[in-house]
This record gives C-alpha cells, sequence and structure tokens, in this order.
C-alpha cells in the first residue's frame, strides 16, 4: 500500500477525533494550568499518605510527593500536546494514543493483580482498562481515520465510507457498550464499598450462623447481588440501614438490618430475614422463630 500523505484538501476531521481532541485538551489544558494549585492545596500529599498510610519516612514522603506531582504535571502536558495533535491531524498524535491503547490494558493487568484480594475491584479495574480502549484502537485502524491523518495515498483517494445508518448503529454501540460499563462498574463500586462495611458483614455471619435462618432458606447461605440501602461509617461511628438478598438452598430471601457503630463497635439492633414463608426476627443470636 502506497504511503504518500493525502491532500488536506481530501481529509475532513471525523467527529470522533473532534470529540476525543476536545477532551483531551479540555484535560490537557486545564490540568497544566490548575494541578499546581491543587499540589500546593495538598491533595497530592493526601492522596500519597492515603496509599502508603505512615510506612514511609518524611524524607521519603517528600519525595513521593514530589515525583507523583511531577510525574502527574507532566502526563497533562502530555494530554494537551496530543489533544492539539489530534485537531491537527497530525499522524504522530494518532500513533501517541494508539501506543496508549496497548499500553492500559497492561497497566491495568497489573493493577487488577494489585487488587485480587477484592474480585470486584479487580475485574472492575479489568474490564475499565480494557474496553475503551479497544474501541478506541479500533476506530482509529478505520481506513476513514486513516485516511484523515494522511496515512493513504492521495491518488487513490478517500477509502469508501459506511453508510450513514450504519454509522449511526456503530457509534451508538460505542456509546451504549461504554455507558452500559460505566454504570456497571459503578454499581460494582457500590455493591463493594456496601460488603465491607462492618454492619454487612457482622448481619451475613449472624444469618448464617442462626438455625431459624437455616430452617427456612436451607444450607449454603449466602448473599446475592446489589444490596440496597443507606450507611454512613466513621472510625468510631456510624449507621447502616441495608436490604441484602440472600439465597439458599431451599430458595431466596431478603435480609433487613439495622445497625449503629458506637466507639469503634458495630451494633445489630434489628435483623429481619423474609421469604415467601414469612418472616423470622434474627436479632439475637440463638434466639427461637419469632414471625
Amino acid at each position: 500500500m502506497s504511503t504518500t500523505v493525502a491532500t488536506s484538501a481530501n481529509r475532513k476531521r471525523p467527529i470522533g477525533i473532534t470529540l476525543l481532541a476536545g477532551i483531551l485538551l479540555w484535560i490537557g489544558c486545564g490540568g497544566t494550568l490548575f494541578f499546581p494549585f491543587i499540589a500546593r492545596s495538598g491533595g497530592v500529599a493526601y492522596g500519597i499518605e492515603a496509599l502508603f498510610g505512615s510506612s514511609l519516612s518524611e524524607r521519603w514522603l517528600n519525595f513521593d510527593i514530589w515525583a507523583a506531582a511531577t510525574i502527574t504535571w507532566l502526563l497533562y502536558v502530555a494530554y494537551a500536546v496530543i489533544g492539539f495533535g489530534l485537531w491537527k491531524l497530525r499522524n504522530w498524535a494518532r500513533r501517541s494514543v494508539m501506543v496508549l491503547c496497548a499500553l492500559m490494558p497492561v497497566a491495568g493487568v497489573a493493577s487488577a493483580w494489585s487488587f485480587r484480594a477484592d474480585s470486584l475491584l479487580s475485574a472492575g479495574t479489568l474490564l475499565w482498562s480494557i474496553t475503551p480502549m479497544a474501541w478506541m484502537f479500533w476506530y482509529f485502524k478505520r481506513p476513514g481515520v486513516q485516511f484523515a491523518f494522511g496515512n493513504y495515498s492521495a491518488e487513490a483517494g478517500p477509502p469508501p465510507q459506511l453508510s450513514r445508518g450504519k454509522r449511526v448503529v456503530v457509534a451508538l454501540a460505542v456509546v451504549a457498550s461504554t455507558a452500559g460499563l460505566f454504570i456497571l462498574l459503578l454499581l460494582f463500586g457500590i455493591e463493594n464499598q456496601m460488603r465491607r462495611t462492618g454492619a454487612y458483614q457482622m448481619a451475613v455471619k449472624q444469618a448464617q450462623a442462626s438455625p431459624c435462618a437455616r430452617a427456612m432458606m436451607g444450607d449454603s447461605l449466602m448473599p446475592g447481588w446489589f444490596a440496597t440501602g443507606e450507611w454512613s461509617e466513621g472510625s468510631t461511628e456510624g449507621t447502616a440501614d441495608l436490604s441484602i438478598p440472600m439465597r439458599g438452598s431451599k430458595g431466596k430471601g431478603v435480609l433487613d438490618v439495622s445497625a449503629k457503630k458506637q466507639n469503634g463497635v458495630w451494633m445489630i439492633t434489628s435483623l429481619i430475614l423474609s421469604n415467601k414463608k414469612g418472616q423470622a426476627n434474627l436479632t439475637t443470636l440463638g434466639a427461637p422463630c419469632k414471625p
């Protein structure tokens, strides 16, 4: 295939490139201008301390803060430069994005491995680092996009384009899959946070240890997906009102729990298990079943 650069008169910026360039310019320019103020306000230091806790000496903490701030600021500058290159249809910018699309899944796999103790967080990190990058890599390999960046000969002219209907279908598929993935990961993230609360864990363990719950639901009593409710938890105080789907060998049910945290200790104030057969009060472990 000839690699003669197509004339600029024959090239138009695809709408996808326009949107991506605008996003990168917005993020890059905004971050480049305002990140120094964020860094001086202590945002970077807070992130480093949250990540490493008190395990770092003051000398290493200051070095890590400086290094993280410098790298982050340079990344914002790179975003702005690449965004400008995409806007001007520079092929080096297209190649830079494709390199990033290839590197992000590698970073995602490494991050997912580091979060392997938390299956939800690990799977979410892996999906979020691979799926959008795969779409973007595919898009940048499209003949029309490559022509816009000068990767086709001027003599051959622009490559055949998809019909308008097919372009709409492709655009909707990309938007729907990306939005669906974001919503799914958001739900998984909320579920993951809820499962980490002391109230959730205590309620599930108490239900699993209850003879009354086993009589209603059968053996192998396990929590299901997508619990609902509200909770707030601090270091010493907290409240929780949750509805946890449960399943056992005899069917499914719902575990409604109300709990309070005082002086760093969770206490269950109400624990009701419900299914098609009725309700049981599991608030006091070992108490007889009471409708």
